[in-house]
């Protein structure tokens, strides 16, 4: 069930990073050699890698800044909902508690939308720059979906 709602938030899942059993011990080996070994330099690191990595076009770059906007709305929207008619509704029918809750339910969901801010950002910039970076421009915290 967790799985699912984290799938369903926009997280992703990276099997590859979690550590095996017993039987694949020499494999986690050779991968954190790897790992810590130096970068090859022909091999772009950051945005380009990434974009190299998945072999993404243009058009998949524009439909994944379009998703991340649109997730970021609707987060937003969440949070306004839970901050607004959520906390109003719970301190006046069930008491302070409930309210205190959903208004922490509210800061998730803001914290949610400033992570699929930041997301399509960095798809709209074409690189991958910092939460502070982009917390010092307050006009890209709002994505446009028609980039």
């Amino acid at each position: 069930m967790i799985r699912f709602l984290w799938r369903l938030a926009g997280g992703q899942s990276y099997p590859q990073a979690r550590r095996p059993g017993v039987a694949g011990q020499r494999r986690w080996a050779r991968w954190r050699r790897a790992r810590s070994a130096s970068p090859d330099p022909s091999e772009p690191d950051g945005f380009e890698g990434y974009v190299r990595h998945f072999q993404l076009t243009e058009a998949e770059l524009r439909r994944l800044h379009r998703h991340h906007a649109l997730q970021c709305y609707g987060w937003f929207g969440g949070a306004l909902f839970a901050l607004g008619f959520g906390v109003t509704t719970a301190v006046l029918t069930e008491g302070a508690l409930l309210g205190l809750s959903t208004c922490w339910l509210g800061w998730l969901l803001l914290a949610a939308a400033a992570g699929s801010s930041l997301r399509a950002w960095q798809l709209r910039e074409r690189r991958l720059g910092s939460f502070g970076e982009w917390t010092h421009r307050p006009r890209e915290w709002f994505p446009s979906l028609f980039s």
